[in-house]
Parts: C-alpha cells; sequence; structure tokens
C-alpha cells in the first residue's frame, strides 16, 4: 500500500529524481538563486514552542536552519513525505532522531545536508532528509522517507512513525515493530528433539544444497542472501511459532545439517569490512539470535555451542559490542546471543573465560551508552547481559 502524506505534494515516480541525491551537496539545477530564498525562508519561519511530543534527542542530528535547502524545482516528491508548518530545523531533526533511537534503527548522520542513512532491523536501507517548502509552502520543512534497498512488510510501521514523530504527534502507540506470527494448527507429538514431518527438514535441505553445494561449484552472492533469509525465518518463533523450535533443534544437533552449521557458525566469527561478507555475517548473527532465543530453556547447550574452536564464537561477539557505535546492529544481536545464554545464573559463572570477562564487562557499559543514544534495542540487552555477569 503506499503511504499517504498529509501534505499536498504531487509524488513523483521514486526512480526519476532531476537531482542527483547521492552527492553530498543537494544542487537545484533550476533555480538560480537557492541561496536568496532560503535566506529569505528562513527569516519567515517561526520557532514552534517547546516540543512536548516525545524527549528531544542531543546532538545527534543537530540539523540547523541554514542546513535545510528548498525542495529543488520539479523534483518527484515521495509520498512518504509530510509537511510540517512553522517548523524548527533543530526540533523537526530531533524529534525524528529520538523515534529513530526508539524503534533500534541504525543511523548515520549528515546535520549539514540535513540527511541521515537508516538500515531498519529487517535490513532495509531508507534516507530521511529534510527540505523547505517553497511558494505558499515557504512556511514550513517537508521530511521526506525514501527507500533506498531491501522489503520488509514492517517497513511500513517504521515509516508512519516517523512522518507521525516528525509532525510531533505522540509515537507510544507505534513505537517497536509488529511480529508476523505463525500460528500452526497443530503442534508435533514428538517435542522439539525432532521435526514432526518432512517439510521443515526439505527445507533445511534445500537451503543447505545453496549454500553449500556437493560439487564445490561457486553460489553467487544473491542465492546466498536469499537462503540466509529464508533460514533466518525459519529459525524465527515470531514467524514460525513451535516449529521454529523444532528447525533450530535440528540445525544444530543434527549430522545431517553439519556443513549447513558450519557455515553459519563460520560467518558469525567472520572478520571482514567487506560489504557482501558483512551482510552474510549479519544474516548469520540473525539466525544464532533465533536459536540462542529458542534454546533458552537450556542454556548449557548454548554454550557447548558457542564454546567452539577456544571460544572463537564467544570472542566475536565481544567484538561485535565493543563495535557496538560502528555497526548497532550487530552489537545488538550478539548481546540477544549472551542474554539468551545468560538465563540461568549458574551458566554465567562458567560460560564466559576469566580472560574474556572484564573485556565483556566494559564493552558492555559502552554499548548501554551507545543504545541510550542511538539504539533502544542494544541499551536493553546490553543492560539486562551486564546485570547477569556483575
Amino acid at each position: 500500500a503506499v503511504l499517504q502524506s498529509n501534505s499536498t505534494f504531487v509524488a513523483g515516480p521514486n526512480n526519476s529524481s532531476l537531482i542527483d541525491d547521492d552527492d553530498d551537496e543537494l544542487v537545484d539545477y533550476f533555480s538560480t538563486s537557492v541561496g536568496d530564498n532560503d535566506k529569505a525562508q528562513f527569516a519567515n519561519t517561526a520557532t514552534p514552542a517547546t516540543d512536548n511530543a516525545m524527549p528531544l534527542s542531543s546532538s545527534r542530528w543537530n540539523v540547523l536552519e541554514h542546513n535545510v535547502r528548498s525542495l529543488p524545482l520539479f523534483y518527484p516528491l515521495e509520498q512518504s513525505a509530510v509537511f510540517v508548518p512553522q517548523a524548527s530545523a533543530s526540533i523537526l531533526s530531533a524529534r525524528i532522531a529520538a523515534i529513530l533511537q526508539s524503534r533500534s534503527i541504525a543511523a548515520s548522520f549528515d546535520a549539514v545536508n540535513a540527511k541521515v542513512d537508516c538500515v531498519s532491523k529487517s535490513r532495509v536501507e531508507f534516507r530521511i532528509r529534510l527540505y523547505r517548502g517553497r511558494g505558499e509552502y515557504n512556511h514550513g520543512i517537508i521530511a521526506e522517507v525514501q527507500r533506498r534497498a531491501g522489503f520488509d512488510f514492517n517497513y511500513a510501521h517504521d515509516v508512519n512513525a516517523i512522518l507521525d514523530a516528525a509532525e510531533g504527534k505522540n509515537t507510544k502507540e507505534c513505537e517497536g515493530i509488529i511480529p508476523t506470527i505463525y500460528h500452526p494448527e497443530t503442534k508435533g507429538e514428538e517435542g522439539i528433539d525432532c521435526i514432526d514431518s518432512l517439510e521443515g527438514f526439505e527445507c533445511l535441505q534445500m537451503i543447505s544444497d545453496i549454500l553449500c553445494p556437493k560439487d564445490n561449484s561457486k553460489v553467487m552472492i544473491e542465492h546466498h542472501n536469499f537462503a540466509m533469509a529464508s533460514l533466518s525465518s525459519l529459525t524465527s518463533f515470531d514467524r514460525m511459532g513451535e516449529r521454529a523450535v523444532q528447525i533450530s533443534n535440528e540445525l544444530f544437533t543434527s549430522e545431517r545439517c553439519a556443513d549447513l552449521r558450519q557455515y553459519v557458525l563460520s560467518h558469525v566469527s567472520q572478520d571482514t569490512n567487506q560489504t557482501p561478507s558483512q551482510c552474510l555475517m549479519i544474516q548469520s548473527l540473525e539466525i544464532l539470535a533465533n536459536v540462542a532465543k529458542n534454546f533458552s530453556h537450556s542454556p548449557s547447550r548454548l554454550v557447548d555451542l558457542l564454546s567452539v574452536n577456544k571460544n572463537e564464537i564467544i570472542a566475536k561477539l565481544i567484538v561485535n559490542i565493543e563495535n557496538a557505535p560502528i555497526n548497532s546492529h550487530a552489537g545488538d544481536l550478539s548481546c540477544v546471543i549472551l542474554q539468551n545464554m545468560f538465563a540461568s545464573r549458574a551458566v554465567v559463572e562458567n560460560s564466559i573465560p576469566s580472560e574474556y570477562r572484564e573485556r565483556l564487562v566494559t564493552s558492555l557499559i559502552g554499548a548501554v551508552s551507545n543504545g541510550g543514544e542511538c539504539h533502544a534495542e542494544l541499551q536493553r540487552h546490553s543492560q539486562y547481559c551486564l546485570e547477569r555477569i556483575v
């Protein structure tokens, strides 16, 4: 469904902009007096009173009035945009930064160009940009949300929350993500130790055939991403219900899935800055986090799983938490995995090697601070781990 804004701007096609929006500077090729127009509009822009809709952000996205350029002529504005009359650039940017934090959306802020590049928890990439209105709309600011890559049904919830926050509306009711839950008609009678039908195993086998071909043929990165995304969905309790527990058990205990299991774990512990491999690392962390949630009733199984190869995976999780300011999603997923391993205090004492404990505590303290500024779920999950280990 197309997201409607409250403004009367006409939306154009998604990919036919006359603006090279990938550049750092927004250039209006059809206006010769942008600077003068902007100055006049700044003078006519009233600063609203105190904002009570939600707590304001600090200096994460400190956009000033002169940073917000006029909407370029003939610019095909997205329908996922809203016009905010009498808006102050600083308050509007603070509202948006605050809703991004509360919804745990990773963001890279650019105050000079009044834009922020975002990645949602479901890995949808999008950009938020502020423009000053023209003509009869020169008394306010436009906030536009433009999807760049990826797709997820929950993206619409994120966009609606961002636009509502920009307008100063109460966003408490739309915080978080609404899970797509699969409710099976009947539960398997054999418990979680095996899959109660061939359907789940066949899915795992197809994914294994893609990721671990017997002939060692090269697999395209698109096939990797599709297979890993499918495996992430299969192991998600929110999406698959009790079947996810059965599939997780099959994936991480069955000899039939040994190659697939090794593939996932190898990418969890992979140390790379390359974009394709980093995407596979995030997907592997998502799968392991799903499995950790499904195994939370038996944390000792998680300890055995994460302690392979001289605690290589645990060491990588700590590195991810240390690097949370750079990659908050990886840091948060790492905290989720440890959180489920720490479900039992008896396990906590023996699960983290002594040489890693001090480093983990330090990284968790930093993650709590960083999460409070930029990523709510990172703050909550790291705080839980910190309380369990200290």
